[in-house]
Order: C-alpha cells, then structure tokens, then sequence
C-alpha cells in the first residue's frame, strides 16, 4: 500500500487553494489521480480537512482568501461546505436539546445519559448518506478525466440490480489535412445518426511536427468556434511507416450539418502554433 507524506500534503494542499503554476498543461496532482486511487483519496481527505480548518477558523488570512477564492470555485465543494455547516448546526442543536431537556434534582443537574440518542442517530446516518452522495460521484467523474476510467464495478452502487444499460453509438472518422475548405465538403461527408453520442476524429499528420501537447478547435467555415479540446496527445506508431495522428473525441450535439473545420494547433512555449485544418460536411440522418 502505498504512503504519502508531507511533501505529497502540502502538493494537494497549495493545488485545491490555486496556488498551482499557471502554465502547466496537467498538474502532477491530477496526473497521479488519474492512476493512483490511493492518491486520490489523499486529494479528497484534504478537501475535507481544508473545509473544517475553514469552518473552525484555523486558516490564516491569506490561505482563508485562497479558500473562497479558488477552493470554493467548484460547485461540488461548495455543496460539501454547505453541508459540513449544516451539520454542525444540527448536532449543535441536538445537543442544546439534550440539555434542556436534563432533569434537575434538589438543585443540581442529574447526570445525563450517554448520548445516543436516536436524533444523534438520525444525524450519523444523514451524514454517511449525503457523504456517499456528494464524494461518489466526484471520484467517478475525476477518474474518467480524459478517457482514463479505472473505476470498477463496484465503485458504482446497487450497479448490478440496473438491467444492461445501452450505450449511443460512437462512429470513427479519420480526415487528412491539405484539403481545401470549398472542396473539402464534397469529399469528405459525415453521416450522423440521429442516436449517436460522438464522434472520434482521427488526425492524421502529412509531416513531422516538432510538438507534443496539441489543440483541437471545432469552426464553421466562418471562422467562428464551436467547440475545442486542449492537452491532446500524439497516438504511438505501432511501427515506422504508420500515419501519425491524434484523436479527438466530440460530442455529437455540438455537430451540426453543415460544413465544419477542425483546426489543429501545437503548443510551442505558452503559444498555439497552427499545424494542418481538417474540412469536412455533416449529414443528419
């Protein structure tokens, strides 16, 4: 089983308040939650630790800025915030009732009886189902980042009780760069079912390019954007004389019929080089 120390600790930490540098294209501390579950856990008991330093007002004032700043710009954090505060405002409650509620004996309190309460239970059992609701599916959706799922089964609850559920066709599409934007239109057509969910595009490069980090820019012919993907990567050739390519994967409902382009770009330094423009018309069926 793999340890974390405090270098890996202060990492997660300086990475949910911002203080990450800018101009990394993936930040170590997602890379390694995309393969290490054990990391993963360590990013989200930290997410948990930062709220109650927040609420116990243990944050210094810089770090507390970073926090509303930074931190709280996921919604699914703010929902975990709210309701961490929410439950403290409960057990409070529970335990000023609890005490209100003591008899008294010649003057003096009597002595209360252990608090287990069946409010107190009601609480730990809101507490592991709301839990359970909000931190699921934040470690689902963080692992399949990037087409990286390496969650199994039996991470998604009452999974096996659901009959097989069907899955909207993907299509594969390769374009090669070069063509004309008028007659690119003619030559290459996409027909898309009405069902399907994306589409996969596959890049293929006519020459060597001196890059590794890609972009992808979905356009009309106009110029105008519809969609885009950063950080994309090169496929391995499987031997020399195999096409170099990058594929893309874009939903269907931001394909509409019409002549479309994909701009690929390269990331040289902190700018986007363009590389080739991929043209070709969507059909609906």
């Amino acid at each position: 089983m793999a340890t974390y120390g405090a270098r890996d600790e202060q990492q997660i930490r300086q990475y949910l308040l911002g203080r990450a540098e800018p101009d990394e294209a993936l930040h170590p501390v997602e890379e390694r939650s995309f393969d290490d579950r054990e990391f993963l856990q360590s990013v989200l008991d930290c997410e948990a630790a930062l709220i109650d330093e927040y609420l116990d007002g243990d944050l210094d004032p810089h770090e507390r800025n970073l926090f509303e700043h930074n931190f709280l710009r996921s919604q699914r954090r703010r929902a975990q915030l709210q309701f961490a505060s929410d439950l403290r405002l409960k057990a409070r409650a529970e335990a000023s009732a609890a005490l209100s509620q003591t008899p008294f004996r010649n003057g003096r309190s009597a002595r209360r009886p252990a608090p287990h309460s069946d409010g107190l239970k009601s609480i730990l059992l809101l507490a592991a189902g709301v839990l359970l609701c909000v931190a699921a599916p934040s470690v689902i959706l963080l692992m399949q980042r990037q087409g990286l799922s390496r969650v199994s089964p039996q991470t998604e609850p009452a999974a096996a009780q659901l009959p097989p559920r069907q899955e909207a066709p993907s299509l594969v599409f390769r374009l090669i760069p070069g063509t004309d934007r008028a007659q690119g239109a003619s030559q290459r057509r996409l027909s898309l079912p009405s069902n399907a969910a994306s589409v996969q595009f596959e890049l293929t490069l006519d020459r060597a390019v001196p890059y590794t980090v890609f972009r992808a820019s979905l356009q009309t012919v106009d110029g105008a954007e519809l969609w885009s993907r950063e950080n994309l990567r090169m496929k391995e050739q499987g031997s020399e004389t195999q096409t170099p390519r990058i594929s893309v994967t874009v939903p269907a409902s931001n394909l509409p019929p019409e002549t479309l382009v994909i701009v690929l770009s390269g990331l040289a330094g902190s700018r986007w080089q363009p590389v080739s423009d991929y043209t070709f018309r969507v059909l609906k069926e």
